[in-house]
């Protein structure tokens, strides 16, 4: 496999010059402060919100109110190295933890429209299924990992077919009844999974691969407005 290239386009390095603006996040008004560039280079709805007569442009302050600014946090430091900075767990282990934070951060991605942020989570949640625990559950989304995807994405965003073929890929019976709370899983969830097994029964079974579950730039036609 060729090692991945060091060079990148010239004009690069125009995403990290120029004027910051301000994004403040969470009811404890948490201020980050970022380049202006980098991030309507990326998210949809910060290039919409920082263009033209907006109030946002002229004041040079987003306002994410809903938010929490570990999770912006999260969204500025993939911005500027490329990397989730998530890992919280024992080398091998992958706390639900960290996945309730990639699936927070998938969210944010949604609302910002950014498909490169959230296609750079399904490939993180694809490297920790590889990390697996001493009791082999810890490579798996469970309880308020699943909930707060299913509760705040649309039935058709790919990191919930993700959660779903993971389960059918080489989980077992006895794992989802050890961390499973009947009345918390999210019905639409066992109904995909039941689904996908007794389609198992009759074919052969894909490999998980992150591509299948990425975006590929696909952005909605119309864009949400930003919190006022």
């Amino acid at each position: 496999m060729a090692s991945k290239s060091v060079r990148v386009p010239k004009d690069s390095v125009n995403k990290f010059q120029g004027r910051t603006i301000e994004i403040v996040v969470g009811d404890e008004q948490k201020i980050y402060n970022v380049h202006e560039g980098l991030v309507r280079a990326s998210s949809p709805f910060f290039e919409k919100a920082l263009a033209g007569e907006w109030k946002e442009s002229a004041q040079r302050t987003i306002q994410l109110r809903d938010d929490e600014p570990e999770i912006v946090a999260l969204y500025i430091h993939w911005l500027y190295c490329g990397k989730l900075a998530v890992c919280c767990g024992e080398p091998g282990r992958i706390p639900n933890s960290e996945y309730l934070d990639l699936v927070k951060a998938y969210v944010l991605g949604d609302k910002i429209l950014d498909t490169l942020f959230q296609d750079a989570i399904v490939d993180a949640i694809v490297e920790s299924r590889r990390s697996t625990g001493q009791d082999e559950t810890s490579s798996y989304p469970f309880g308020e990992a699943l909930e707060y995807a299913y509760n705040r994405l649309a039935e058709t965003a790919p990191i919930l077919e993700l959660f779903v073929d993971m389960y059918v890929s080489d989980a077992h019976s006895s794992w989802l009844h050890k961390i499973a709370d009947s009345t918390t899983v999210p019905q639409p969830f066992l109904l995909r999974l039941a689904s996908k097994l007794l389609d198992r029964c009759d074919a052969s079974w894909d490999p998980l691969k992150a591509c299948n579950y990425h975006t590929h730039g696909k952005n909605p036609t119309k864009l949400p407005s930003t919190d006022s």
